[in-house]
């Protein structure tokens, strides 16, 4: 569901990272973000720890997955 679609682009996302110096802070970083659904990187010029929230808790992916589409009545012509 949504969370399984976050954690494909998680390895895509590191690699965009890497290009502005942004590196994992620690090893298996891919692996801790799908367990604990946070990123933790490294702004290596300055620094500067980022720690990126990937949401979608279990409870939100559930919800969204058992959510009703409401019918709608068409609009009559005029």
């Amino acid at each position: 569901m949504l969370y399984s679609y976050f954690s494909q682009k998680i390895s895509k996302f590191l690699e965009l990272a890497r290009a502005e110096s942004i590196f994992p802070r620690i090893q298996n970083a891919e692996e801790f973000a799908q367990k604990n659904r946070v990123l933790l990187l490294k702004h290596n010029p300055t620094e500067t720890d980022i720690d990126i929230s990937l949401g979608i808790l279990p409870f939100e992916e559930e919800m969204v997955g058992r959510r009703i589409y409401p019918f709608v009545f068409p609009r009559p012509k005029t």
